[in-house]
């Protein structure tokens, strides 16, 4: 049988135990926000540099349809 100065120690442990437990998940859910925020920075920068891309190409291809106008009219 259990001796009640066990039973505390074990309940007092338990207790420590719980308070660790908290902590870790307060530590796993500020991880997973910083993750999601750092997801988010990434994320924004490659919108960033499509959007670049995509006005690059689309000014490409006004000169290209300038220099066909221009050859048909020399041509």
């Amino acid at each position: 049988m259990i001796t009640n100065e066990a039973y505390w120690v074990i309940i007092e442990r338990r207790n420590e135990l719980a308070i660790e437990l908290a902590q870790v998940k307060k530590t796993l859910e500020t991880a997973k926000a910083t993750k999601a925020i750092e997801q988010v920075v990434v994320q924004e920068k490659q919108v960033e540099f499509l959007t670049l891309m995509i006005e690059e190409l689309r000014q490409l291809n006004y000169r290209i349809a300038k220099a066909e106008e221009a050859a048909k009219k020399e041509g």
